[in-house]
Parts: C-alpha cells; sequence; structure tokens
C-alpha cells in the first residue's frame, strides 16, 4: 500500500499562501486522518485539490451545466477569468499560480496550474489540466477519482438521482469485462430486431401477393382476341406488323416482343398519317394562291422595264457632275497660272535690292564668325591658367593640412613625453601600499575561517539537539548540567518503552470491552422482550436484571483490568511529562547559553567582515590604480616609439631631440606656404584678364547679330525669301525670268482650250436628260431604285417558293387548278385507309394491357413460394439468438454477483446499522429499452423493496455510502491507496454514527487502510476523537481555525512526538 503522508496545497481555490495537510505521526502514517471545518473554511477546496491532482478536472464543475457554462463566462471583478488559482493571489502576483504536492510514502505528486490566453481576446483564464511531473504517470492516477475519492454528491445522488441503467455504468468502473458483455449483449439485440423486421416485411409481402392473384383471376378469352388481332395486322396492306401467335403459357419476353411490335407499327403507322395531313394542307395552299401567283409573273415583267429606264437616267446624271467638277478644276488652274505670273513680276521688280541686303548679311556673318574663333582662344588660355590655379591652391590646401598635423603631433608629443615621466615615477610607492595590505588581508581571513567554525559547530548543536557533545566542555558555565541533562534523557527513554507496552494492553482491552458492550445490549433487548429469568449467554438465573447487569460489570473489571491500565498509563504519562519538562528547562538553558556564545562570535565575524570589506576596497583602488599607471605608460611608450627608433632608449634627452626635430619641419613648411601663397595670387590676376577680352567679343558677335536681323527684318527682304522658297529660285538674272514668263502663257492657253471642250460637253448631256423618257428627278432617282429592287426581290421569292412547293407534290406538266385537285383527292383517300389500321392496333394495344395481368400472375406465384421457403430458417436463427441474450443476462448477474462482492458490500451494510427488517442488498441486472440495467433492493426475511421509497434520507445515505466503500475497500488503486470521503455521515443517526466509526475502525486497524474523511458536524469530529483516540489509535486530527488556514497543533502534542 503507498499511503500518503503529507498534502501541500498553494494558493489553489480558498487557500491563500501554503497550507500543508500532515497525516504523519512520531513513527509513522496516520491510517485515520478526520479534517473538521465550519461551512465556508475550505473542506471543498481540499477536495477540489485532490480530485484536481488526480485528473486535471474537477467534475462538480463540470458536471452541472450553469457551472459549466460559468467556467466560460467573463470575470466580474478579475479582467481574467481565474478559477484554480486564488485570487488573492492572483491579484498581488499574476505570475503565482496554484501548486498541489500530495507526499506519498513512494514518491511525490505535483501538479501546477497553468494559464493561456484565449483565442481572439484579451482573457487569460486557468482551468486547465496544469502541469504533472513525471512522478506517476497520468493513466495510473486518473482513475483515482472514481475509485478512491467519494464525494457526497456522488454517494447521495447514486440511488436518488440516477436510472438503473446510469447505476449499472458507474459500477461498471470495477468490472472489466463488463463493457464487453454489454458490447456483446448490444450486437445480438440488433441481430433479433434485424429478423423480427424480415419476417415481418416477407409476411406482408406474401399476404399482398395472395390478394393480388386473386384479383387477376382467369385469362384465357383474351389471349384468343389477341391473336385474331396479330392475323388481321398480318394482312394489313398499311402495317409492316409481323409476329408468332400466342400460347396459353406464354412467357414475360414474349410479351414484350409482341407489345414491341405493336408499339412500333403505331409509330409507322401514325407518321404516315402525318405525313398525308401535311401534304392536304400545303396542296390546300397552293390552290388558294394559283390567282395570285398569276398576277406576281405579269406584275414582275412590267418592273423589269421600269428599272431599265432610271438606270440609264442615274448614269447620265453621274456623266454630268463628273464634266462639271472637270470645269471647276479647270477654273481653279487658270487662277493659279494668273497668280504666279504676278508673283514673277514681283521677283523681277524687287531683285537688285534684296541682292544688296543678301550681300551685307554675309558680311556681318562673316564678322561673327571670326570674333567667335578669338574668343574660343581666349577661353582655351583662361581654362588652362585656372587648371594651375586650382592645382596650386590644392596644394596649397594639402600645405596647410600637413602644417597642422606637424603641429598637431608636436602638441601630442610633448603631452605623451611629459605623461610618460610623470607616470613612470608613481609607480614604484603604489606597489609598495599594494604588498602591505596584501599581508592585513590574509591575517582577516584566518580571523573569518576560525570564526565561522566556531558558529556552525554551536548552530550544528542547537539544530541537532546535541547538548552531549564536546565541544560544549570548554565553556565553563555548561560544564555542570551535561550529567543531569544525560540522566533525564535516559529516564525518559525508559518510561516511554514501558508506555508502549501498557497502551498495547489497554488497546487489546478496550476492542475487547466494545464486544462485551455489545452482547450485553443484545442481552438487555432479549430479555425485554422475552422476560427471561436466565442469561441468554452463560444460564445464570437471576432475579432482578440490574443484579444480573452488577456482576457481569464486576466480573468483566477483574478480567480486563481496563481502570488499572488506563490508570497506570496516566501515571506513566504524568511522570514522562515531568520529565520531559525537566528535559525542556535544561535544554532550553543550553540554547540560550549557546545562543548567546553564537551571538558573541556572529558579532566579532561582523567585525572580521568589516575588516576585509574595507581591505578589499583599499586593494580594489590600488590595484585599478597600478593598473591605470601601467595602461597610461605602456600608451605613452607605444606613442613615442612612432618617433624613436627601437635602437635609442625613450629617455629625456633623445625625447628632446625629436622635439627639436619636429619644431624645425614646422618652419620649414610655413615658409613653403608663404611662397606658394604668392605664386597663386599672380595666377588669378591673369584669369581676370582673359575674362575681361571674352566679355569683349561677346559685345561684339551681339551687336553683328542685330545688324543681320534688322536686314532681316525688312517687308521686301521676307518677301523675297518666301517667293524664292516656294519657288524653289537659285538664278534671278533677266535671261531666267523671260524664260519662266514664256512657259507660264503656253500653259495658260492650253488649260484654256480644255475649258472650252468641256463646256461643250456639259450642254450636251443636259440635252440627253430632257429627252431620256424618265420622268423622276436626280435627287428622287436612288430612292426609287431601292423601292423598285426590293418589290423585284420579292416577287422573285414569291414566284420560286410557290413553284418549288408545286414540284414537291406534283413533278411533271405546267402549273394548273386542275392537277392541283387532283392530287388533294388522291392524298385523301390515302388517309383514310392509314386511320383505319391505327384503330387496328390501338385496339390491339389494349388487348395486350388486359392480357399483362397473366404474366404477373405466375411471377407472384413464384415469389409467394420462394418467401414460404425462407421462414423456418429465420425462426430458427431467431431462437438461437434469444438463446444468447439469456446467457448474456447470466453472465452479467454472475459478473456483478462477482466482481461487486455482494457478500463485502452487505457485511458493512450491517454494521452500520440501517434498517431493523430491511438488513440486505440485493443486485440483479435485467436489459431494458435503454441497454443493461442494475435494479438496487433493500431486502428483509419476508419483503424486498426500492430503497428511495421506502427507506429515510439516512438511510438510503446508508445504502450507497456501504455499496461505494465495499467497492473502494475491495477494488480501490494501490497507486495511492488512501480513500477520500467528504461529509459521510449526513443524515445518519446516533446510532448509525457510532456503528460508522465502528467500521472505520476495523477498517483503519484490522485491514490497515488510510481514509481522509471532513465534516462539518463538530458533535461528529469529537465524537470520533474520544473513540479512536490518536494517543492509542492510528488516527489524526486537523482543524480550521479559519477561511484556508489549519490550526496549529497544540504544543503537548509536538513534545509527546
Amino acid at each position: 500500500m503507498n499511503k500518503i503522508n503529507k498534502i501541500r496545497i498553494a494558493d489553489f481555490r480558498i487557500y491563500h499562501g501554503e497550507e500543508e495537510f500532515d497525516f504523519t505521526k512520531s513513527d509513522s502514517t496516520a491510517n485515520l486522518v478526520a479534517i473538521y471545518a465550519p461551512n465556508g473554511y475550505g473542506k471543498t477546496s481540499f477536495f477540489d485539490a485532490v480530485e484536481w491532482s488526480y485528473s486535471g478536472k474537477i467534475m462538480r464543475l463540470e458536471s452541472n451545466e450553469i457551472l459549466k457554462k460559468s467556467l466560460k463566462d467573463s470575470d466580474f471583478s478579475l479582467q481574467d477569468k481565474i478559477v484554480l488559482t486564488n485570487r488573492k493571489s492572483y491579484q498581488k502576483n499574476k505570475n503565482k499560480l496554484g501548486k498541489i504536492e500530495i507526499e506519498t510514502q513512494e514518491k511525490t505528486l505535483v501538479r501546477e496550474v497553468t494559464k493561456r490566453k484565449r483565442v481572439g481576446v484579451d482573457i487569460t483564464d486557468d482551468y486547465r489540466p496544469g502541469n504533472l511531473n513525471n512522478s506517476f504517470q497520468k493513466e495510473e492516477i486518473e482513475s483515482l477519482t472514481s475509485t478512491n475519492l467519494l464525494s457526497q454528491d456522488q454517494i447521495d445522488s447514486f440511488l436518488r438521482h440516477k436510472t438503473p441503467e446510469e447505476k449499472f455504468n458507474e459500477l461498471k468502473i470495477f468490472w472489466p469485462q463488463g463493457e464487453e458483455a454489454v458490447t456483446k449483449y448490444n450486437v445480438l439485440s440488433d441481430a433479433e430486431s434485424a429478423l423480427i423486421e424480415q419476417l415481418t416485411h416477407i409476411k406482408k409481402d406474401i399476404d399482398k401477393a395472395a390478394k393480388k392473384i386473386i384479383e387477376i383471376g382467369n385469362s384465357e378469352e383474351a389471349i384468343a382476341k389477341v391473336n385474331q388481332s396479330i392475323k388481321e395486322l398480318i394482312e394489313d396492306k398499311n402495317s409492316s406488323f409481323s409476329s408468332e401467335l400466342l400460347t396459353k403459357t406464354f412467357t414475360k419476353s414474349e410479351y414484350e416482343g409482341l407489345l414491341k411490335a405493336c408499339i412500333l407499327s403505331t409509330t409507322e403507322v401514325n407518321r404516315s398519317i402525318e405525313n398525308r395531313v401535311k401534304d392536304g394542307t400545303e396542296l390546300a395552299e397552293l390552290s388558294t394562291e394559283n390567282n395570285s401567283y398569276t398576277k406576281n409573273v405579269a406584275s414582275l415583267e412590267k418592273l423589269e422595264k421600269e428599272l431599265k429606264l432610271i438606270n440609264h437616267k442615274k448614269k447620265l446624271y453621274i456623266d454630268l457632275k463628273s464634266l462639271e467638277n472637270q470645269e471647276l478644276e479647270l477654273k481653279k488652274v487658270l487662277s493659279e497660272i494668273e497668280i504666279k505670273r504676278n508673283d514673277f513680276q514681283t521677283v523681277q521688280k524687287e531683285k537688285i535690292k534684296f541682292l544688296d541686303d543678301k550681300r551685307h548679311i554675309e558680311n556681318h556673318s562673316n564678322e561673327i564668325q571670326f570674333l567667335k574663333l578669338q574668343r574660343n582662344t581666349i577661353r582655351d588660355r583662361a581654362s588652362i591658367n585656372q587648371g594651375w590655379v586650382n592645382k596650386l591652391k590644392l596644394s596649397k590646401k594639402q600645405l596647410i593640412s600637413k602644417l597642422a598635423t606637424k603641429k598637431e603631433d608636436h602638441k601630442e608629443y610633448s603631452r605623451q613625453s611629459k605623461k610618460l615621466f610623470d607616470f613612470q615615477k608613481q609607480v614604484k610607492p603604489t606597489n609598495d601600499k599594494l604588498k602591505k595590505l596584501k599581508v592585513s588581508q590574509k591575517l582577516n581571513g584566518l580571523d573569518v575561517n576560525n570564526t565561522q567554525e566556531t558558529i556552525r559547530n554551536l548552530t550544528s548543536i542547537v539544530e541537532h539537539n546535541d547538548w552531549t557533545s564536546k565541544l560544549l566542555n570548554q565553556y565553563v558555565d555548561l560544564q555542570p548540567e551535561i550529567p543531569k541533562l544525560k540522566s533525564t534523557i535516559k529516564a525518559i527513554e525508559e518510561l516511554t518503552e514501558l508506555l508502549k507496552t501498557q497502551e498495547v494492553e489497554f488497546k487489546d482491552s478496550n476492542s475487547l470491552n466494545d464486544s462485551l458492550e455489545k452482547i450485553k445490549g443484545w442481552g438487555e433487548n432479549y430479555v425485554e422482550k422475552t422476560g427471561a429469568k436466565t442469561c441468554p449467554l452463560c444460564t445464570t438465573e437471576f432475579e432482578e436484571f440490574s443484579d444480573l447487569i452488577d456482576k457481569i460489570k464486576s466480573q468483566k473489571n477483574k478480567v480486563l483490568k481496563i481502570e488499572k491500565l488506563q490508570k497506570s498509563i496516566e501515571e506513566i504519562n504524568v511522570n514522562l511529562q515531568e520529565k520531559n519538562n525537566e528535559r525542556n528547562e535544561l535544554e532550553k538553558k543550553f540554547r540560550e547559553l549557546v545562543s548567546k556564545l553564537i551571538s558573541d562570535n556572529s558579532k566579532e565575524l561582523t567585525n572580521y567582515f568589516g575588516l576585509r570589506d574595507e581591505l578589499q576596497n583599499k586593494q580594489f583602488t590600488l590595484e585599478k590604480r597600478a593598473a591605470d599607471l601601467e595602461n597610461e605608460i605602456a600608451i605613452a611608450y607605444k606613442y613615442l616609439r612612432k618617433y624613436i627608433e627601437s635602437g635609442h632608449e625613450l629617455d629625456e634627452k633623445n625625447v628632446s631631440k625629436f622635439k627639436s626635430i619636429l619644431l624645425g619641419d614646422i618652419g620649414l613648411l610655413e615658409v613653403s606656404l608663404t611662397r606658394l601663397t604668392r605664386v597663386v595670387e599672380k595666377r588669378e590676376a591673369k584669369s581676370n584678364s582673359f575674362n575681361k577680352k571674352d566679355l569683349s567679343s561677346q559685345d561684339q558677335i551681339r551687336t553683328n547679330d542685330y545688324k543681320i536681323e534688322l536686314l532681316k527684318g525688312t517687308l521686301s527682304y521676307q518677301v523675297m525669301s518666301g517667293l524664292i522658297e516656294k519657288y524653289q529660285l537659285k538664278d534671278l538674272t533677266d535671261k531666267t525670268l523671260e524664260k519662266i514668263f514664256q512657259s507660264h502663257d503656253k500653259e495658260n492657253d492650253l488649260k484654256a482650250s480644255e475649258f472650252s471642250v468641256t463646256k461643250v460637253g456639259i450642254e450636251k448631256v443636259n440635252e440627253q436628260l430632257l429627252n431620256s423618257g424618265c420622268e423622276y428627278k436626280n435627287s428622287e432617282i436612288e430612292g426609287m431604285l431601292v423601292d423598285f429592287n426590293a418589290k423585284e426581290k420579292e416577287l422573285i421569292t414569291v414566284t420560286k417558293n410557290y413553284q418549288a412547293l408545286y414540284k414537291k407534290h406534283i413533278s411533271n406538266g405546267e402549273i394548273s387548278s386542275e392537277s392541283i385537285e387532283l392530287q388533294i383527292n388522291n392524298i385523301s383517300r390515302a388517309k383514310l385507309s392509314l386511320e383505319s389500321t391505327q384503330s387496328m392496333l390501338e385496339s390491339f394495344q389494349a388487348d395486350l394491357e388486359i392480357i399483362e395481368n397473366a404474366i404477373e400472375k405466375s411471377m407472384l406465384e413464384k415469389d409467394v413460394a420462394n418467401l414460404e421457403y425462407k421462414i423456418p430458417a429465420l425462426n430458427n436463427a431467431k431462437g438461437k439468438i434469444f438463446k444468447a441474450k439469456e446467457s448474456c443476462i447470466e453472465y452479467i448477474q454472475e459478473g456483478i454477483n462477482n466482481y461487486f462482492n455482494k457478500d463485502v458490500i452487505n457485511q458493512i451494510y450491517k454494521r452500520i446499522e440501517p434498517h431493523p427488517s430491511l438488513t440486505e442488498i440485493n443486485f440483479k441486472a435485467e436489459v431494458g429499452s435503454h441497454g443493461p440495467r442494475l435494479l438496487i433492493t433493500a431486502k428483509g426475511l419476508t419483503d424486498e423493496v426500492n430503497p428511495n421509497l421506502f427507506l429515510s434520507a439516512g438511510q438510503v445515505n446508508i445504502l450507497s455510502l456501504s455499496i461505494f466503500l465495499a467497492k473502494a475497500f475491495e477494488y480501490g488503486s494501490d497507486t495511492i491507496s488512501t480513500i477520500f470521503m467528504d461529509d459521510p455521515v449526513q443524515n445518519l443517526s446516533d446510532i448509525n454514527i457510532l456503528s460508522f466509526i465502528d467500521l472505520l475502525r476495523t477498517l483503519t486497524t484490522e485491514h490497515n487502510k488510510q481514509i481522509v474523511l471532513s465534516t462539518h458536524e463538530e458533535k461528529f469530529f469529537r465524537l470520533l476523537q474520544n473513540k479512536l483516540p490518536p494517543e492509542y489509535c492510528s488516527s489524526k486530527y486537523l482543524e480550521f481555525e479559519s477561511e484556508g488556514k489549519l490550526l496549529k497543533e497544540k504544543e503537548e502534542l509536538i513534545v509527546e512526538a
């Protein structure tokens, strides 16, 4: 068995901070732990902590739908949804979450609360399984809530609120094969239901088929009628029908072939009738439209003549338009020739002045070209000079930078050389101080170690109460008290051993006394009911029953010696208490003296530590100063070595020598800078001279540009330039101009002749229009052509359509009304013949529908025979399944009797004495409409009832408690064997409570079970303490002093432990 030693609850539910529930005694773990608290002090939170540490859930929150919904609702005061962690703890520190530790005899179970952010909202909640340490497997401890944890809700609701089906499922936890048996039974039930349903369908199908066979009756006359119709249809010339005659035993395939032939023939005849109707309609249309066709032919001939005249007049109008356009074009050409002549006359008149202006413009342009070349030369020379200026300025800038660097080097060189020589002088005094300080630190360290060792030894003596240690012999104040303490300790050990022997003897006597008290009670009841004058146990005769009782008491006291043992134990306890007090006084004196020694040494150690800190600070300061000096010297040394080669020492002579060299370099650089400045000034003056010459050339170029613009801006120059460009004139001599004038005169005569010819052509076309014979105007011709062409197209279409329809029905001869009428009569006669055949086929199809029932009758008779053949096999299977279900029920009942161990449950039930006549619990398994059920009854010698109906609330509570306690006792998990019971005595009477306490004594002593129970009834708690005192029993009692806080154990109990 793995019992629980301690349970530590930290910041969980009602517990603010950590609270430890210690189930251990001085030398063992208590088997019975009773926890008392008024409502609201933390009993429920204690059981919540145990349940959550086992399973990661609290079922009383999850099984109630209202509470379960509240777990997801927003909090009223905290922004986060905090359920497991103590709210005060969380408000102080949101990172401090609840934690449960269950320390068993083998290992420790630890489960810590965790929290998470809810998806989509800024809320954190902590109702989660949390983090479980790896001491126990999850599967090992999850079942403990069902087998080892009995809550009041669980006990109270088992009989009152759970259905028989739910009871079966609840107890199935203790019966591993129960699930398999139920599954097998359900499979058989499903199979039986399927068989019954199948038999019902078969019987319905047989009855339905028999009824239909009677309705169908005889069909031989219908077959004969069908055969007669087949002969007539074969002989009919309009039908392609072909089939064999039917016999009395025709098959369904023969019937379907006959029906198919009838449908095909019917379709063919109907199609022929439709074609004849269509032909008749089209011929009637030809007859009606015959006169219209004749008129349309005549109208078409007249229309074609009219169109020919209109098209001729249209052509004349097109020719007239072309000649008129030609006339306008010639007028335009003659006008342009006249303009050209006038332009060349202007050129001849203005050419002298134009040529003179052009010559002046060329002179100005040449001068501009010369000035531009001159300006480019000046600019090139200025650019070269500016290049030199830039180079010289750059050299000057570099020289200034170099001079500044040299001066900065000289300044830094002087600073570093001074620092080197100053710091070298400070190194030796600093190192001397540091050596002296280290000697002082070593001496201080020895003092600290010696004092610390003394304090450690004295503290160890106090912690382990080792007052007989040899180390204390060196202190004069303690030497007289050491022998006294050793003597007292030896006396306490002897008294403790004697007390244990007396307690074992007292316990045995007390148990026997309880049994005798029960026997005495039974005897009293017997005497009262029967009025007997002899003892029912020992047959002793008596006159008054009180005399017998006094005699029993006297003999019992002599045999058991309870009072003597109790008095002896009390005397030993008094002596033991006195010796313990004496020991405590001596130890207190030792503790005070040793504590004073520790205090004195601690003060001395504090002084040593203060001196050590002071010496360490001085050492740190000196070491830092020495390191800084070395660092600064190294920096200066490294710097100066850049200037003084390694072959020369860094003494004051060499340092001063190089300092003089730096000053000489600075002087040379300053002289060079002065010379370079003068050269730059001369070059800049030359650049200014080049700039002035460039500006003068630019002014002369602008003057010549202005004169050119004035000459080109005159009206005569612009007109002449435009005419020369327009006619592309390259030569303006008199001879060239004369040739141009002659060419223009010749072109003018030619175009004038073409103009006269065009006028004559226009007059001739106008005369033809007057004599065209068509009265339509030019504006009307296009519209008339569109109308006449549309009419012509329409007449052609109508005529062609009529001719095509006529040829479709009458292929030979000219179109005439007589041939149309003859064809109409032929079509009518053919249609009448087809309709007669159609009537025959319809009648034949109706006869076929009548004989179809004969086929259905034959098939129904076969189906009935097949169905009747299946019934015996199904009934046989149904019987086998019924027997298998009965076996399952027997197996389930046997499993309940074996695994639920009715004998053990009834032993517990009878011990609590719930009812005077209904003294046995009975279990019965059966299967209802919703599956396996467990019926629980209370049974007497002549009666068996439903406990909910005939037992009181307290008696029902005892019944439920007995069932669960028995199963927890027999099948509870040994992973952690402790059984928890929350307020198990609600509604129990005083006699039931006494019997329950007696049961607890048996379970915890004889069977070595560990039981932890809680109660809010102080009377029951005190009665437990009296009946099962911790001094003589393996029991321990814990009380709450306030909300979430346990009452500390009394001082005397601690001393005794």
